[in-house]
């Protein structure tokens, strides 16, 4: 039983490894977050965050199931609906920035995650986390000069 979780922990620090927010952080704040998540469960049609509701600040990796993200919106474009699966996520702009969801997450079946809120993101990462969200900005417009 000790290996399962040890094993399930390394693949969500590997699923935090590919947030973009999250890529660059050292494995300490990693398994940090990791530590702070919560399993929840969700049924076909639930809604796991709705951009219209302002207290949906959370983060998801998906474990088990599907969900659609529809109505995607950002930085004044529209952008095409999505199905995630198992290790897709979400939220992570509205826990870092404090902005509402970019879209509404449904449950397509039975959907099992993995949910992080704002504020034990912040509680969990601290002060630190503005710096997170600047490397990360910097870090994207140093590719684009690049590129």
């Amino acid at each position: 039983m000790a290996q399962q979780i040890q094993d399930s922990k390394k693949e969500v620090c590997k699923v935090l490894k590919n947030v973009p927010y999250f890529k660059d952080l050292d494995e300490a704040y990693i398994l940090k977050i990791a530590n702070n998540l919560r399993v929840v469960t969700f049924q076909d049609g639930d809604v796991l965050s709705d951009k219209m509701e302002s207290n949906h600040r959370r983060f998801f990796i998906i474990k088990e199931g599907e969900v659609a993200v529809t109505g995607i919106s950002g930085g004044g474009a529209d952008y095409k609906d999505a199905i995630l699966k198992r290790g897709g996520f979400f939220g992570e702009v509205a826990i870092v920035t404090n902005k509402e969801p970019a879209g509404k997450a449904v449950a397509k079946g039975k959907v099992v995650v993995l949910t992080l809120d704002r504020d034990t993101f912040v509680r969990t990462l601290g002060s630190d986390y503005k710096t997170l969200v600047q490397r990360t900005v910097d870090k994207k417009k140093l590719v684009r000069v690049i590129s």
